[in-house]
């Protein structure tokens, strides 16, 4: 990248894309599922949902099933949701409250909410049986402005997504809600997914309804280097958000600062988070990579409480725009995990509208080097 185009952005410099190989070989996908997506700090959850003892939450990292439960200190962990004794999945409900443990349905094991195995019914008479032993596996748990992040990772770690720290408090996010939730089963590698997020390229074409509210070329990046990318775009004069009528879905929090009142800020944070802050909510996509060729997408709509309370407030006006968006590009990046699969297919060089791209790359390939990857095709 070593020249800006017409919007201030770095070009592309004429860079081509990742090989298909990347999106297609399952040796790959295996090694981003144990060494990238296991060891990142990655979105699981909003601490608003975990506010009391024994408060519990189904997640997953990486498609390993997890729980996160608030202990009897108050403090929020995440376990694997996985019985120590036969597999068995020990919360199956979305959410909920626990009384005093976790209880394995199938031959009653329990675990208490610091992950410890309090009773093993029947296990007492067998010969080098610990309970200690046996416990639930567990993962760093971190809180952000409202997210929860987890990681596999021993030791301190740097958590990316503290790099939007001001723009975070700007728009209020540690006091946001979720109010809505969509969920997406898209046919892709979840590195086609995150590449489709970061150009707008593809804009006047597929997404004719983004047109009346917001320019694409009206556009800047704030980061342009790695983990996080990304930056605002101008929403237009003649609307007051990006919605299914362009109007905003209730009151504007009264802390949000006037010069933020026609941005619509978009940000990756790699390796599965994209997050979107408008006047009136913010937008999270967390990615769970399922296998080489298909990601499972939980898309939040976040609101702050002076915007839920508000007469005549209507998340739906947000979510049901961005469920059509959001579609409209899982079909394009479906149909593109359908094409690199053509032989001989090699990809062109970039335009000078998808420079967050070259850096995407950039940045994936090295955390590839970085942790030894050996089957870089070039």
């Amino acid at each position: 990248m070593n020249e800006n185009d017409s919007t201030g952005n770095r070009s592309a410099g004429g860079q081509s894309g990742l090989l298909p190989f990347y999106s297609l070989d399952g040796d790959c996908f295996d090694f981003e599922r144990e060494h990238i997506f296991e060891q990142s700090w990655v979105p699981v959850g909003y601490a608003s949902d975990l506010s009391s003892r024994g408060d519990y939450l189904c997640t997953e990292i990486a498609g390993i099933p997890c729980v996160a439960v608030v202990d009897g200190e108050g403090q929020k962990r995440l376990f694997e949701n996985v019985c120590r004794h036969r597999g068995t999945r020990l919360c199956t409900e979305p959410a909920g409250r626990l009384k005093s443990a976790f209880a394995c349905p199938y031959h009653g094991w329990k675990y208490d909410f610091a992950g410890q195995l309090v009773s093993a019914p029947n296990m007492q008479d067998v010969e080098g049986f610990d309970r200690s032993e046996w416990g639930l596996g567990g993962y760093a748990l971190r809180e952000w402005s409202g997210l929860l992040f987890a990681t596999q990772q021993a030791g301190e770690i740097e958590l990316p997504a503290a790099r939007l720290e001001r723009i975070a408090k700007l728009y209020q996010l540690d006091q946001c809600r979720r109010v809505e939730t969509i969920s997406y089963d898209v046919a892709a590698n979840w590195k086609l997914i995150f590449q489709n997020f970061n150009e707008c390229y593809h804009c006047p074409s597929v997404h004719p309804q983004l047109t009346p509210y917001s320019d694409y070329r009206e556009s800047e990046n704030e980061f342009e280097r790695g983990a996080v990318l990304g930056g605002p775009m101008k929403i237009r004069p003649t609307a007051g958000t990006i919605s299914r009528d362009g109007t905003c879905c209730g009151t504007l929090p009264s802390g949000l600062p006037a010069e933020e009142h026609d941005k619509a800020r978009y940000f990756t944070v790699f390796p599965n988070l994209f997050i979107s802050f408008f006047p009136d909510y913010v937008m999270v996509h967390r990615l769970t990579p399922a296998s080489v060729g298909r990601t499972k997408i939980v898309c939040d709509f976040l609101f702050h409480p002076e915007t839920i309370e508000s007469p005549g407030f209507d998340a739906s006006k947000a979510s049901g725009f961005w469920d059509l968006t959001n579609r409209q590009d899982w079909e394009m990046c479906e149909r593109v995990q359908q094409g690199i699969a053509t032989p001989g297919f090699k990809p062109s060089p970039y335009s000078n509208l998808e420079s967050l791209l070259v850096e995407f790359d950039r940045h994936y390939r090295g955390q590839l080097e970085r942790l030894g990857f050996d089957k870089m095709p070039d």
